[in-house]
């Protein structure tokens, strides 16, 4: 077994993560291939903080520039707090995303919400539970690209 390998293993069983995961980058440019736009969230919060408008900007962008996309909007949170309180949380954190996106003239057709609570965390560490409490962004052609029977912890809605 090599030194790295040995230093990974380590750092998980010691309950550390070897590399410290990072917030997404904020997408840019035309395309929307290979970028998964991410809105942040405080703790125990569904408020859409104005540090995170970039991202929605551009989102929003493309969904006027490419009237024939759709998206899909994930709620997730971070591990704190009952299981049932987290589900409902990240709905509502979803919701705040579709309905943005519906103020600002985008049709609510356009957008699907999907909620995982805590059950997709990016990182199970106390130094990293802000990366938790996120919605991502999926851009589809069509609602029928989705696959519903995948979405385990939470319920798709229109």
């Amino acid at each position: 077994m090599n030194s790295k390998a040995i230093f990974l293993i380590s750092a998980l069983l010691i309950g550390g993560c070897a590399t410290e995961p990072k917030r997404a980058p904020v997408c840019s440019g035309d395309t929307i291939l290979g970028c998964k736009p991410v809105v942040y969230f405080a703790e125990g919060s569904d408020v859409i903080a104005s540090d995170q408008k970039e991202t929605l900007e551009w989102t929003y962008n493309k969904l006027t520039r490419w009237p024939r996309k759709h998206i899909k909007v994930t709620g997730h949170t971070d591990s704190r707090g009952h299981p049932d309180e987290n589900l409902r949380l990240s709905k509502n954190r979803a919701m705040a995303i579709k309905k943005y996106f519906i103020s600002r003239g985008i049709d609510a057709d356009r957008i699907v919400i999907d909620f995982k609570g805590e059950a997709e965390r990016v990182c199970v560490t106390s130094k990293c539970y802000e990366l938790n409490r996120r919605a991502e962004i999926e851009f589809f052609s069509k609602i029928s690209e989705w696959n519903v029977s995948e979405w385990t912890s939470g319920s798709s809605t229109k």
